[in-house]
């Protein structure tokens, strides 16, 4: 079996490199993806997590072979009861690899709106959310941090308009 990969870690000095060693070289990513929603009425759906992360979009990490968009789809499912399709990605974001944690990148997909039945009928885990709500992006302002709401303003406008936005976020 060939354990080298023809063109990838090759080092000049000294030829291919084994395929473990290239791939253990490599930096440790985790990735995540969410689904941002909107009642019919315009607004925003958010969930307020149990543990200290307050207002969240619905989603999550992925989990071994699932592609973000599944992930998002299904912790959506498992977080409000209601299995909504992930359209058009709407922003990456990025949190770098430091010394001491894994790099992050996550996938904002358009979640696109959801209808006032299923709005009214939201199934929380109350071990993980204690709350969903739709806020505006106005009354969003006043729940959330600056910067958390810099980033779901950034979300809102590149669904509004069409271009995914590309972030780098501070862990």
């Amino acid at each position: 079996m060939d354990t080298h990969l023809p063109g990838y870690g090759a080092d000049p000095a000294f030829g291919p490199v084994p395929l473990h060693q290239y791939l253990a070289a490599l930096p440790d990513w985790k990735a995540w993806a969410v689904l941002h929603i909107h009642d019919e009425d315009g607004r925003i759906l958010l969930l307020h997590a149990t543990e200290s992360r307050g207002w969240q979009h619905p989603g999550g990490h992925t989990e071994q072979d699932e592609a973000p968009h599944e992930a998002a789809e299904r912790e959506t499912l498992e977080e409000t009861g209601h299995k909504i399709t992930a359209l058009a990605p709407l922003a990456v974001v990025v949190t770098p690899p430091r010394q001491d944690r894994p790099g992050r990148f996550g996938i904002v997909f358009d979640g696109g709106t959801m209808a006032a039945e299923q709005a009214a009928h939201i199934s929380l885990d109350p071990d993980e959310h204690d709350d969903a709500r739709f806020a505006t992006l106005d009354q969003w302002r006043h729940l959330m941090p600056p910067d958390r709401y810099a980033r779901l303003q950034a979300y809102d406008d590149a669904r509004r308009t069409g271009r995914t936005v590309y972030l780098s976020a501070p862990d």
